[in-house]
């Protein structure tokens, strides 16, 4: 396969993974990162100007990362390099 030949609909696809509340607790720890968007479900009852959760949320740099090892493992077996990754999150993801 061509980098040439990826057009509209290609598909890659990746190593599955379900955010959890564990998970997020994980990525809390590691990054050191406490928020209260991401552990307080108290805190997530309230609204944040028009947004309202509903719960938890997973860390963006989680879903991030995720991406980023996706593309690499696609990447490299093809002789490819990953350079540059530009996200815009629409909707936030939930345990």
């Amino acid at each position: 396969m061509s980098f040439d030949t990826i057009a509209i609909g290609h598909t890659v696809t990746g190593t599955p993974f379900s955010p959890t509340r564990e998970t997020i607790r994980e990525f809390c720890d590691a990054s050191l990162d406490y928020n209260p968007l991401h552990w307080d479900d108290d805190y997530m009852k309230g609204r944040f100007g028009k947004t309202q959760f509903g719960g938890i949320i997973m860390h963006g740099m989680t879903n991030f990362g995720l991406i980023t090892r996706m593309l690499t493992d696609w990447l490299y077996p093809l002789g490819g390099v990953h350079r540059r990754l530009e996200t815009r999150w629409k909707v936030p993801v939930k345990p």
